[in-house]
């Protein structure tokens, strides 16, 4: 499978890096909750509402896994967070559009 960028560039996925990134981003995860649902290599649901971190709110540990990704992965991240898996993507897909723009 290989991504054809221009007539001279071609990218080819690098899968297995994908996969270790992948790992630790779900490791960090981990750190705040055993309860993750992964959707892709790259995404996961959590239910913080017991945490390891006793940390009242949601949206401090999303700020807290965002940077902790950044830190260790030099990736940016983006957090939906809500009451429930839908309107947690419904926000998360809302605030990636608005850094779109």
């Amino acid at each position: 499978m290989e991504r054809r960028l221009s007539r001279r560039c071609t990218l080819r996925p690098r899968f297995d890096v994908y996969r270790e990134v992948s790992g630790a981003i779900h490791a960090i995860f981990k750190r705040y909750t055993d309860l993750v649902e992964g959707v892709a290599l790259d995404e996961g649901y959590l239910d913080v509402t017991e945490n390891k971190q006793n940390i009242t709110y949601a949206s401090t540990i999303a700020r807290h896994i965002k940077t902790a990704i950044f830190q260790e992965t030099q990736l940016t991240a983006t957090a939906g967070v809500s009451i429930n898996k839908f309107l947690a993507k419904m926000k998360w897909h809302q605030d990636r559009t608005n850094l779109m723009d």
